[in-house]
C-alpha cells in the first residue's frame, strides 16, 4: 500500500495486501488532512474489515472454529492460523477496537480509542502516494490447557 493510482477520489476505496495479516484489507476515506501543506486524504481501515462472518460475508474464511468464534458470531479478530503453519494466531487491532462486547466484556484492562488504535493511509491525491501510513495490529495466541503441564 506505499502507492496507488493517480487522482485518487474521496469515494474510491483503496486496496492492499497485507502479508502480516495474509489478506488483501483496503481503506475508505475518513478525513483531509494537511501536512507541512500537503493536503492528504486519509484512509481508515473500516470496522466491516474485522466484522463477524455473519455480517460480512467475505470474512467466512476466518472463521475456522465454531466453538472458539461462537458460531462466527464474533467481531475484531480474525483467525490466521492457517497462514502461519497451524499456530494458534488471531489478529486484531490494538485493544480489540471493533470486536464484539463479548471479548471487550471478558478481556479485563482494555481501552480501545478509534484515534490512537486505527490503521491509517495518508495519501496525497494528485500523485497517489502513501505520505504517512499507521499500521496498527495486536497479535494474540490462543492458549489452551496442556495435558503435559498441572
Amino acid at each position: 500500500g506505499a502507492s496507488f493510482p493517480p487522482f485518487v477520489k474521496k469515494n474510491q476505496v483503496l486496496r492492499f495486501f497485507s502479508s502480516d495479516i495474509c489478506r488483501s484489507i483496503y481503506g475508505v476515506y475518513q478525513t483531509t488532512k494537511t501536512v507541512k501543506g500537503i493536503p492528504l486524504y486519509r484512509f481508515t481501515v473500516p470496522r466491516e474489515a474485522f466484522a463477524s462472518p455473519i455480517d460480512v460475508g467475505d470474512n467466512y474464511c476466518f472463521c475456522t472454529d465454531q466453538v472458539i468464534s461462537q458460531n462466527c458470531t464474533l467481531a475484531g479478530v480474525l483467525d490466521i492460523s492457517s497462514c502461519k503453519a497451524g499456530r494458534p494466531v488471531y489478529i486484531s487491532l490494538p485493544h480489540f477496537l471493533h470486536a464484539s462486547e463479548t471479548i471487550l466484556h471478558d478481556v479485563e484492562g482494555l481501552s480501545p480509542n478509534e484515534e490512537e488504535h486505527e490503521t491509517f493511509l495518508d495519501v496525497e491525491p494528485t500523485t497517489g502516494f502513501t505520505l504517512q501510513f499507521a499500521k496498527r495490529l495486536q497479535v494474540n495466541l490462543l492458549v489452551t490447557p496442556s495435558t503435559k503441564i498441572e
